[in-house]
């Protein structure tokens, strides 16, 4: 009788470690399918995304660091919209694309993908298309990024970050890249279709 009891509680307990580890597996999956939805399931991301030259899936997952695709967040540090970005930036940003630039429009999803793109675009070129070095700077500032660079001459992008930058400028351009892959995957399973993106829903 030992033995059968013995035998039926590690058979509960595996059972309930099985729905367990099924439990999880589910909730990983649909956080990733709501980021996915979130980010993709709008015609502005790679639309503005081609506009500027940047990968519509680096694009969706900057948004999804900064604001969790929440447009009228704002940080701490003051930082505004789907891209937070800082007014003082969203106004030199504007000057220089010759836009007339009002800071209540920082939280305008499209107005802030704008600028924030544009921004995105600039650090890319500024830094030869090395995706690491450009979210470092979008982060941490082209000044820090510049000084790092500078006292590490030589040194390779992912090493620098990993290295020098700031902790989190390192989890963030960790976790941005993590969900730029993620993104790239699911799009290759189900595109840009909104329909077919609304249907994981």
């Amino acid at each position: 009788m030992k033995i059968k009891n013995q035998k039926s509680k590690i058979r509960i307990r595996f059972r309930g470690i099985a729905a367990l580890s099924i439990c999880v597996g589910i909730a990983v999956y649909l956080f990733y399918d709501d980021i996915f939805v979130s980010n993709f399931a709008t015609p502005l991301i790679p639309e503005v995304a081609a506009q500027y030259g940047i990968d519509p899936c680096l694009l969706a997952a900057v948004i999804e660091v900064e604001s969790a695709g929440q447009p009228d967040v704002v940080s701490r540090s003051g930082a505004v919209g789907l891209m937070q970005i800082m007014p003082d930036t969203a106004k030199w940003l504007a000057q220089t694309r010759g836009w007339n630039h009002d800071e209540s429009r920082l939280s305008d999803p499209g107005y802030n993908l704008h600028l924030g793109s544009y921004y995105l675009a600039m650090l890319l070129e500024r830094h030869c298309g090395d995706v690491a070095l450009a979210l470092a700077a979008y982060n941490a500032g082209p000044g820090n990024v510049d000084k790092w660079m500078n006292a590490h001459p030589g040194t390779n992008s992912l090493e620098l970050i990993n290295t020098y930058a700031f902790t989190e400028t390192r989890e963030y351009v960790g976790k941005v890249l993590r969900i730029r892959d993620y993104f790239r995957a699911r799009q290759s399973d189900v595109g840009w279709s909104l329909p077919l993106i609304r249907r994981l829903t």
